[in-house]
């Protein structure tokens, strides 16, 4: 895509990143990078002071079987920016809940956007809707052999659909980090989480709680606190207070 295609719209940050990706060799982002000019989302670049939101992060991403969504670290930086795009993290999902994704790309639109993702269905392609010539260049294909794959029992409430991306939500996305926490890293992201994604932490804490992972619980708890104390010392116009670092 060149930069003068009529069918790319330059307020639209998803075809930036493709233009910029087909317009500049890796070489010369990284000096406009250098010179103030663009800012990194994962391995693509959008001009500086550009919003980035989740559906941008997940635009950069590649494409995935339909047996599979991101999951764990990946997920947590798609919905919150945190850190550098960590290596890619999936969870392979049974057939039956694969063919239902596939199936929900023939429903009719049922719910609107809400910027925290939504169901498979409530944003599936009408039937028929030719596929856009973006995809390709903004969604390379990636070998499982370069991912870590887990396989998990995933309901439909589990995950959210991120433009052609499917995602976890982010009460999923923290409760699988809470139950694999590996480092300060991971307390970091779910910090991250937890402020952005209060509600849904909560209620996964208190299920993990139920169901007797006390540890993982806690974990979530403690991210909620931290959260909540970095939102008192926005809010006096003191720095953040940020008690956990990642190693």
């Amino acid at each position: 895509m060149h930069r003068d295609d009529p069918a790319h719209d330059p307020t639209n940050p998803i075809d930036t990143m493709a233009a910029l990706a087909t317009a500049f060799t890796p070489l010369e982002r990284a000096a406009l990078q250098e010179h103030g000019l663009l800012h990194p989302v994962g391995e693509r670049h959008l001009p500086v002071g550009w919003a980035v939101t989740p559906e941008v992060r997940a635009a950069t991403l590649p494409l995935l079987a339909p047996t599979l969504v991101w999951s764990g670290r990946t997920a947590a930086w798609i919905w919150t920016g945190i850190g550098p795009l960590p290596p890619p993290e999936v969870t392979r999902i049974d057939e039956p809940r694969a063919r239902a994704h596939t199936a929900s790309a023939a429903a009719p639109r049922t719910g609107t956007h809400s910027g925290t993702g939504t169901r498979p269905q409530d944003h599936a392609p009408r039937p028929g809707t030719p596929r856009s010539p973006r995809t390709a260049e903004t969604h390379p294909q990636l070998s499982e052999r370069a991912m870590l794959v887990r396989r998990r029992r995933m309901a439909t409430a589990d995950v959210a659909r991120l433009g052609n991306v499917v995602v976890t939500t982010p009460g999923r996305t923290v409760r699988d980090l809470a139950v694999d926490f590996r480092d300060a890293r991971d307390a970091v992201r779910l910090d991250a989480l937890a402020g952005r994604h209060r509600d849904a932490v909560t209620r996964t804490a208190r299920v993990l709680r139920f169901v007797g992972l006390s540890a993982a619980a806690t974990r979530l708890q403690q991210a909620l606190l931290t959260a909540q104390r970095t939102t008192a010392s926005v809010r006096r116009g003191r720095a953040p207070l940020t008690a956990r670092h990642p190693t």
